[in-house]
């Protein structure tokens, strides 16, 4: 038989063997008088097997998840729903120590949930909670209910909203709340920066480049207007002229292996079609610490996995590169140049740079 630590039960119970005795040595005299004092309260050691850490076993137990074992302690008139949490806290220790009695326990006392979840802490659980994630849009017209996304962003438009939409076959969807978010200079995590190389541009580059060659606005990539777009041109058909355009993080922040990488391009499927993301014409690189890590053409480092083109909703024209990752990054490189370059490509523009801050590729 499994000995039961000591309880002092403060509610009457027709099944009174059941309930667990005063402890002899916390008399104060032979009378069996409970002393002012009662000593400190029993330790409970909770596991799978014994849910209140009683010591009583829960197929033994007449009350799992109340220590003792008293069938009164959570029968239909303390229990209101039945799922075993009185709605309010008994009279039986460790709670009178505790200073609890009386004090609501079941967070939907209507509600059976024996779990207690209650993801947003507001007291209110899961079960009965009408704005679980508590981000002020009630469960049945969230698109995230259970991430927290009052901007109900949904950029690709599959009723799943950017911020729980892990996924790419309805569109690919980036956006602050997301989990895809784009490279920001104001977001705390990354503080992204643009930087280019335009050295190698045709008949001279400074530091953007000369009238052939170079990139117009490249802050433009990472500030928070999604309208704005950076533009590369290079007008160089043999080969001679090279321009790159980079976003990389301003902090310590590395992009986790197994990711998706979405650039933002006007006349995507136009790159696509014309096979320039593989001839040198246009490469996709990301970096780690200045190091190639994958790219398009894939001759340095792995190769960079084209997964397809998706919209990008609110702007003319512009889609996502969707590309998936297999090593960490912390930039990303947008690179004109090569023999293959076309006259359709003279400029690029770029919107922006997304990716995940923890992995979501399988």
């Amino acid at each position: 038989m499994i000995a039961t630590p000591a309880f002092l039960a403060g509610c009457n119970s027709g099944d009174s063997d059941g309930r667990l005795p005063l402890d002899d040595t916390q008399n104060d005299d032979d009378t069996g008088t409970p002393p002012d004092d009662p000593g400190d309260p029993p330790v409970l050691n909770p596991t799978d097997e014994d849910l209140d850490g009683d010591g009583i076993p829960n197929e033994d137990d007449a009350c799992p998840r109340v220590p003792g074992d008293d069938p009164a302690l959570c029968d239909d008139t303390v229990d209101t729903d039945g799922d075993g949490i009185p709605d309010q806290y008994p009279a039986i220790e460790p709670y009178i120590g505790d200073g609890l009695v009386n004090q609501p326990w079941d967070n939907c006392p209507q509600v059976a949930n024996p779990s207690q979840s209650d993801l947003d802490g507001d007291g209110t659980g899961d079960a009965c909670d009408s704005d679980q994630d508590d981000d002020g849009v009630l469960n049945s017209a969230d698109n995230c209910p259970m991430v927290a996304n009052p901007s109900q962003n949904d950029e690709n438009g599959n009723g799943i909203g950017d911020a729980c939409d892990p996924g790419i076959e309805d569109g690919y969807s980036c956006s602050v709340e997301g989990i895809y978010s784009p490279m920001l200079a104001n977001d705390a995590d990354t503080r992204a920066m643009t930087s280019v190389d335009a050295t190698h541009c045709l008949l001279g580059g400074g530091d953007l480049g000369s009238l052939l060659c170079g990139v117009q606005n490249p802050g433009y990539l990472t500030d928070d207007d999604t309208d704005n777009a950076a533009v590369i041109y290079n007008s160089d058909l043999l080969g001679l002229s090279t321009v790159t355009l980079n976003v990389s993080t301003g902090t310590d922040f590395v992009y986790p292996a197994g990711n998706r990488l979405g650039v933002a391009v006007r006349n995507a499927p136009q790159i696509v079609q014309l096979g320039l993301l593989t001839n040198g014409g246009l490469q996709i690189r990301t970096l780690l610490n200045g190091e190639v890590q994958e790219e398009t053409e894939g001759s340095v480092g792995a190769d960079l996995d084209l997964l397809g083109l998706s919209q990008v909703i609110g702007g003319d024209d512009f889609e996502y590169l969707v590309f998936e990752t297999s090593l960490p990054f912390d930039s990303v490189e947008i690179f004109s140049g090569g023999f293959e370059l076309v006259s359709l490509l003279e400029e690029l523009e770029v919107s922006r740079v997304c990716a995940a801050k923890e992995g979501v590729a399988p």
